[in-house]
């Protein structure tokens, strides 16, 4: 998949281990797309504060986060999810 990150992403990335979710927030944050990592390691506030975010749209574009993430999330615009892939 290819990202402009010109233009504004919503989007959810499923990675199965938690260091992958860190590990690619990381690259898409270099890579100049607003992205968190979303999983069980994080503090309440804090993944209270990046799905407030997320849901918002206007801090932060695309989460990445454990399968657990998925249930329950409602944003009309997400336009893509995907899951990761092994070398992240």
């Amino acid at each position: 998949m290819i990202v402009d990150s010109a233009r504004p992403v919503c989007g959810i990335i499923y990675a199965p281990r938690k260091v992958q979710c860190d590990n690619i927030a990381a690259r898409l944050n270099t890579d100049g797309i607003m992205a968190a990592s979303y999983h069980a390691d994080l503090a309440p506030k804090d993944r209270e504060r990046i799905l407030n975010a997320w849901v918002d749209g206007e801090k932060l574009g695309v989460v990445v986060a454990t399968l657990a993430f998925g249930m329950g999330v409602d944003r009309a615009d997400v336009r893509s999810s995907c899951f990761s892939v092994p070398y992240f």
